[in-house]
């Protein structure tokens, strides 16, 4: 499409030395009519979906107070109009779900040229979509049971335009509940799979026991390592883990106030993530041998956590390094953002097992969510199972979320 607007609202008769669409401008140097020029320095735009169809305003002077024309052309030059006063808006509001510019990225690509007549003046303009998740309809999973039982299935879910797996156990007391149940997610470390975290962490006896649902999602491989990894190069996981509990909520029998995040290494800074970005779906995390940087965090709502850490661990060093605050220090924002007394009661751990894997429980008191906090001293950068060590970090943070709620 290229359509040219007159801009009836630059007025030569207001005796103004430049005038704007939001403003257009002409120098004149003797009798040379020179071309209008446009103002815009911000040529990259970006509008969420569902706020306005306004995309921006062209801004330009013209001293010789002609009449200008406006002119939109380029790629996606059909999704947008002008309505005057400078204004380019979509033609209809921008969708996320629906994009309709000539990639269906949700990138839109514009020229805009601005004219005299004679003269004109041409910038291009990047428009970008960027998703308000409020709309987001909930996706269906496609799931096939994984051997011959459905107590495991492996499901894939749409997210942010790939397709996204998880692994689900549903104890079998499940279809005998009539009440609500609740709902763990369960993160892997970095070059991890959701299989090796259900091999390891230990959740399915006490879901068998208790009932409740635990699903496994699986990090994306970063291109550069090939590796697994969590939110990182362009994916956003925190939609992901939505879209995952969404699909879970409308399909099972889940109590709304008491979902929950878990995870070992990377796969607890994960959880930690979805406490500061999205803390009004979750009820609690935990996390083991983890670190995560608080100084963008910004909680909704208390958030009740619990944490353990070896003190001989050489991935996440628990005296902190370049890469990860001291381990004392990330507990402890937990403690001040849930507006805690103190540091904490020290409690120390016997080394039942011989392993040197005592340590110390630290409480927080007075919290409006509750802080708890292990460090066993001769753990490196594993999860204890309580076979091997004096702690079962399983059952610790299921009893731990267990006594919390919304």
């Amino acid at each position: 499409m290229n359509m040219r607007i007159f801009i009836s609202a630059l007025l030569v008769t207001t005796g103004l030395s430049a005038c704007s669409l939001g403003g257009s401008s002409e120098s004149v140097v003797g009798s040379i009519n020179t071309s209008p020029v446009i103002l815009n320095t911000n040529l990259n735009v970006q509008v969420t979906e569902n706020e306005s169809a306004l995309a921006f305003t062209v801004s330009a002077i013209d001293a010789n107070f002609e009449r200008l024309s406006l002119t939109i052309s380029g790629t996606d030059a059909d999704d947008f109009a002008h309505p005057g006063g400078g204004e380019i808006v979509f033609v209809s509001g921008p969708d996320f779900e629906a994009p309709t510019d000539a990639n269906t990225d949700n990138v839109y690509e514009i020229t805009i040229t601005v004219s005299d007549g004679p003269n004109s003046d041409s910038k291009n303009f990047v428009i970008t979509v960027v998703d308000d998740p409020s709309d987001n309809p909930v996706t269906k999973a496609q799931c096939n049971p994984i051997g011959t039982s459905d107590v495991y299935q492996s499901c894939v879910i749409s997210s942010g335009g790939l397709d996204r797996a998880f692994s689900l156990f549903v104890p079998t007391s499940y279809g005998s509940q009539a009440e609500a149940v609740p709902l763990v997610f369960s993160f892997h470390g970095d070059n991890e799979t959701a299989q090796t975290n259900i091999d390891y962490s230990g959740f399915q006896p006490l879901a068998e026991k208790s009932g409740f649902l635990v699903a496994y999602p699986q990090g994306s491989v970063l291109n550069t390592t090939g590796q697994t990894h969590w939110d990182v190069e362009g994916t956003n996981d925190v939609a992901f883990i939505g879209a995952v509990s969404d699909y879970l909520s409308e399909s099972y029998k889940i109590d709304a106030n008491r979902i929950f995040a878990a995870g070992m290494g990377a796969g607890g800074t994960m959880s930690h993530k979805l406490a500061c970005s999205d803390s009004g779906r979750f009820a609690a995390i935990g996390s083991v041998a983890s670190a995560f940087n608080p100084a963008s965090c910004a909680p909704s709502q208390a958030m009740p956590t619990i944490h353990i850490h070896g003190k001989l661990d050489g991935v996440v060093p628990y005296a902190g390094s370049a890469l990860n605050l001291p381990i004392d220090n990330m507990v402890g924002f937990w403690g001040q953002a849930n507006g805690c007394a103190g540091t904490g009661a020290v409690t120390s751990m016997p080394d039942i097992t011989g392993d040197i894997m005592g340590g110390t429980y630290t409480s927080f008191g007075g919290c409006d969510a509750a802080v708890s906090y292990y460090v066993m001293d001769g753990m490196g950068h594993v999860w204890p199972d309580g076979v091997n060590a004096d702690l079962n970090a399983a059952e610790r943070i299921w009893g731990f979320f267990s006594g919390v709620g919304r």
